[in-house]
């Protein structure tokens, strides 16, 4: 699943309890839920604190402000493919969310639609677009 909702890496949850009890309940369908995401630090395949079986990745270079936004623009394309491909996050066999709307999730989509398998892929409407773009 790929979201904006930040990481925190001290908890090992994401900054919203109410976006954590709705992930803790995919895992009710699936074996593993990833998670990738915005976050202060880098982790990778991160063992969360919200179920057992769900995992945490972030994007240290990337938050809301304009200048991360812009840097991000530039280096997401590269950091995606170091840390998602190098660490076999996605692979053909699995089941894609893309939480929308988000500058974030629309981007990594976008420079990376042709490695996905559309018919592994979702894509979730949640939140405000005023205040997610």
């Amino acid at each position: 699943m790929i979201s904006a909702v930040a990481i925190d890496k001290d908890s090992l949850t994401t900054v919203n309890s109410g976006f954590d009890r709705i992930i803790r309940e995919y895992t009710n369908y699936w074996d593993t839920v990833n998670l990738v995401g915005p976050g202060k630090a880098k982790l990778i395949k991160k063992k969360s604190k919200i179920s057992d079986n769900i995992f945490l990745t972030t994007f240290p270079s990337y938050n809301k402000s304009f200048l991360k936004r812009i840097y991000f623009l530039f280096t997401g394309k590269k950091q995606f493919k170091k840390v998602i491909i190098e660490n076999n996050l996605v692979r053909p066999d699995e089941y894609i969310q893309i939480r929308v709307p988000d500058f974030f999730t629309l981007f990594l989509y976008i420079l990376n639609k042709s490695r996905l398998d559309r018919r592994k892929l979702s894509f979730y409407v949640a939140g405000e677009w005023s205040s997610s773009v």
